[in-house]
């Protein structure tokens, strides 16, 4: 069961202009690792008076068990290595986006022409 999700967290953006992704893990531990701007995908945009803001990190699910969720990184943290583990409720398909959840254009039902 492995496929390519992505894991809710914020990513900051650090003073000498690296980013950061912040996540939690499964007991609740925050764990951050440096990330490049391709791992990540930035729900609004930096500001000079907002330097942190809510996001995605794009992840590999390795497998599942109830709702714990194992995962590769991208990049290894210092403290937890490359493997983690968090809740499933913070996972998501990497190809949903907000527009997912927009409304749907619905067709027009078809006219039929009865004699």
């Amino acid at each position: 069961m492995v496929s390519d999700k992505k894991l809710r967290g914020t990513i900051s953006l650090e003073p000498d202009r690296t980013l950061k992704f912040h996540g939690n893990l499964y007991d609740g531990t925050q764990f951050e690792l440096l990330v490049d701007q391709f791992d990540v995908q930035l729900n609004e945009d930096f500001r000079p008076s907002r330097t942190t803001v809510t996001g995605f990190l794009f992840v590999r699910q390795e497998a599942q068990q109830a709702d714990v969720c194992y995962l590769t990184l991208p990049k290894p943290t210092l403290n937890f290595g490359k493997q983690i583990t968090v809740h499933n409720l913070q996972l998501m398909p990497r190809e949903v986006t907000i527009e997912s959840f927009g409304p749907k254009k619905r067709t027009p039902p078809s006219q039929n022409a009865e004699a």
